[in-house]
């Protein structure tokens, strides 16, 4: 997998966990269908990956689009590891896909709140550090 880039530590840890389990899932999936499957769906994370990072670094003196970028990783993910398995579904995996679907929106909606904390708790740190410099 392609290296991500991140605001921080916390930030990486998230990704990486949430980018792991996706994999974990897709893998488990495709891991009796026919070969290359996995690697396919591989290729198509590396080139989020890639986009993702490329995003960043065109676009880090603008703070706007840094909020953006934040929530682009994983809203990318979901959405193109929704369209894969889509893709390869079939008569004989529609409940289980169906069910991993579900539990996929629900493992990003936690994964954006725990992204959405980490910024919420530097501004608040931000704002206490302002008040005790006054």
């Amino acid at each position: 997998m392609a290296v991500i880039h991140c605001d921080n530590d916390k930030h990486r840890d998230i990704l990486i966990k949430y980018m792991r389990y996706v994999k974990s899932l897709v893998y488990y999936v495709t891991e009796d269908e026919v070969v290359g499957k996995f690697n396919d769906f591989n290729n198509i994370l590396n080139t989020i990956i890639n986009y993702s990072n490329e995003f960043k670094e065109t676009n880090k003196a603008n703070g706007e689009t840094a909020e953006e970028w934040r929530y682009m990783l994983p809203n990318l993910v979901l959405f193109s590891t929704i369209g894969f398995l889509s893709g390869i579904n079939n008569s004989s995996m529609k409940g289980q896909i169906s069910k991993l679907k579900d539990n996929l929106f629900v493992k990003t909606s936690e994964m954006v709140g725990q992204i959405t904390d980490i910024y919420e708790e530097e501004t608040l740190k931000k704002e206490i550090e302002l008040i005790i410099e006054e």
